[in-house]
């Protein structure tokens, strides 16, 4: 299991602030090249903010995901992120299709005894508080880093999602949905890092797995 503290800040600016917002960015020869890819997030929420899904707005809650980048079904990663005093709290784990499949399935019973701290706390909000798949978000994405600090800028370029799930193959890349975000707008988010005390970490139990970063 990983685990990264950071926080973050969204605004929608136009194309045009956009390309410049992102030469400036690459002219700075301490910045890593950016990254451009596609990332469908499998929430088990209806209720979301398209533009910041961790939750910010409402302390204490938490969202659930499936995320598969670029369709690769080789590296599925399974995410919780916490909203807790202003910080975005996010665990992860990478789960094999197999067990993706049950999941999505319905089939947990597994997930009680699994061993893994994200599977066991899905399997409760599934059982206790009945949560389950409610919608599919498609975001396209480029990510900055910013010189040598584990702070980034994220741009979501589109963002489409459907709520029309039930019978469908939820990996297919036809998967009809309805864009989200207003043609030629582009969702700009600064994500910075927090270091947390080392008695924080040993708390937690998250040693040589924690990453105080941003992990778009």
């Amino acid at each position: 299991m990983n685990y990264e503290v950071y926080s973050e800040e969204s605004n929608i600016i136009n194309h045009i602030d956009f390309m410049n917002i992102k030469k400036k960015i690459s002219a700075n020869m301490i910045n890593r090249e950016g990254k451009d890819f596609w990332i469908r997030k499998i929430y088990f929420n209806r209720e979301i903010n398209y533009l910041n899904d961790s939750g910010k707005g409402n302390n204490n809650s938490d969202i659930y995901s499936i995320n598969i980048k670029d369709n690769s079904l080789d590296f599925i990663m399974l995410e919780k992120k916490s909203y807790r005093e202003g910080l975005i709290h996010k665990n992860y784990t990478y789960i094999p299709r197999e067990q993706c499949d049950s999941i999505l399935a319905g089939d947990i019973c597994w997930m009680k005894d699994n061993g893994n701290h994200i599977l066991y706390d899905l399997y409760l909000q599934m059982t206790i508080n009945k949560i389950k798949v409610g919608v599919v978000v498609d975001y396209q994405r480029e990510v900055y880093r910013l010189n040598i600090s584990d702070n980034y800028f994220v741009f979501d370029k589109a963002i489409k999602s459907t709520y029309d799930i039930e019978g469908y193959d939820l990996f297919d890349t036809e998967l009809q949905m309805s864009d989200r975000l207003e043609k030629n707008k582009t969702v700009m988010t600064y994500r910075q890092s927090v270091n947390l005390p080392r008695f924080v970490t040993n708390v937690l139990q998250i040693g040589e797995n924690v990453r105080l970063v941003q992990n778009a």
